[in-house]
């Protein structure tokens, strides 16, 4: 019998409240969530329990509600960098997404990637997210798995800013 889509909201907002708290726990190994959900959502109490100097974004794809949540969450200060490594098909399929994370923040390289990893960088500590989720709402079954281990970490930042690195950013406008 499958939970009810309120349980399982419920149970992403019960964990939202414990890592804003410093629960011990609610950062350690994986954690699934049914219930139509962003990695935004994710993202968010992170930013509120340790601050955020520079997130990296990893991913497929961004949606266009996430990307203007992203450019206000910056405006208000959550953050103070922002990079993004996005597949090389995404200004085609959603160039007013793709175009709002441009202006907004510049730092935009295309790859071919279907990675979904998300690194916050906080004041006071980092961890990066591996996901099934991209950067956009659906209702699917989705993991989060936390690395909190400062050399794991290290490692996915410079894979990252390797990757990063060797392309150029592009237009401020997606191509049509």
């Amino acid at each position: 019998m499958a939970r009810p889509k309120k349980a399982e909201q419920q149970e992403l907002l019960a964990w939202q409240r414990d890592v804003r708290q410093g629960h011990p726990l609610a950062l350690k190994g994986t954690k699934i969530f049914e219930c139509s959900t962003t990695a935004l959502q994710i993202m968010r109490p992170i930013f509120d329990l340790y601050g955020c100097r520079v997130l990296r974004v990893w991913t497929w794809t961004v949606g266009i509600e996430e990307a203007k949540e992203l450019a206000r969450l910056y405006n208000k200060g959550a953050f103070g960098t922002a990079k993004f490594l996005v597949d090389t098909s995404f200004v085609k399929r959603l160039p007013e997404a793709y175009d709002t994370i441009c202006k907004q923040f510049g730092n935009v390289r295309n790859i071919s990637t279907h990675a979904k990893i998300y690194i916050v960088e906080g004041r006071t500590k980092s961890v990066a997210i591996l996901s099934s989720a991209n950067l956009n709402r659906n209702t699917r079954c989705e993991f989060f798995h936390f690395v909190n281990d400062p050399e794991d970490i290290a490692a996915i930042v410079a894979k990252f800013e390797t990757l990063y690195g060797r392309k150029k950013e592009r237009s401020k406008k997606a191509r049509k």
